[in-house]
């Protein structure tokens, strides 16, 4: 995932995450290293490139991007699941995480330079996620696209929409 601004890559490959910065050159400079440690399954910037979101199989982190400390975590090991997916709102109020049982939105909020977020509603998963993203427009609701092919649609209180196969 490459941030707002272009200047970085997010990257999250066989449990490892990192992030580079394009330099005055051109070339990619080293920023970040997520380690393997944590499980990175997935990374994705914050629409105004302050946080970086990490899906893993240790839990679900908000990174600062500037300092690559940690401002917020959900799960911890031992977790009884696995975050796969993340994705932020086109606003950046909201989180979606798919984990490898659970769809979840947060609602995230500043308050005291102190992250918090809140999972508004959750919804049962039955197959593995293999992308999230938030539709565009008014009712701005959810998208899931499963390993077997299914679609599903949830609007922003969590209620199914729409329910398909690709």
């Amino acid at each position: 995932a490459f941030s707002p601004d272009g200047k970085r890559l997010a990257v999250a490959d066989h449990g490892y995450g990192a992030v580079w910065t394009l330099t005055a050159s051109g070339e990619f400079g080293w920023m970040l290293l997520i380690g393997g440690g944590f499980g990175a399954y997935d990374l994705t910037f914050s629409p105004d490139g302050r946080w970086l979101a990490v899906a893993g199989l240790s839990g679900l982190l908000l990174l600062d991007t500037v300092s690559g400390g940690e401002r917020w975590s959900a799960g911890g090991h031992p977790h009884p699941e696995y975050f796969l997916r993340v994705a932020f709102s086109p606003d950046g109020t909201r989180m979606a995480s798919a984990s490898t049982r659970l769809l979840r939105m947060w609602q995230i909020a500043e308050v005291d330079r102190k992250i918090r977020a809140e999972c508004v509603w959750q919804g049962e998963i039955r197959d593995y996620p293999e992308e999230i993203a938030f539709l565009s427009g008014p009712d701005a609701g959810l998208m899931l696209v499963s390993k077997n092919g299914t679609v599903s649609v949830r609007d922003q209180n969590g209620r199914l929409m729409w329910f398909g196969s690709l």
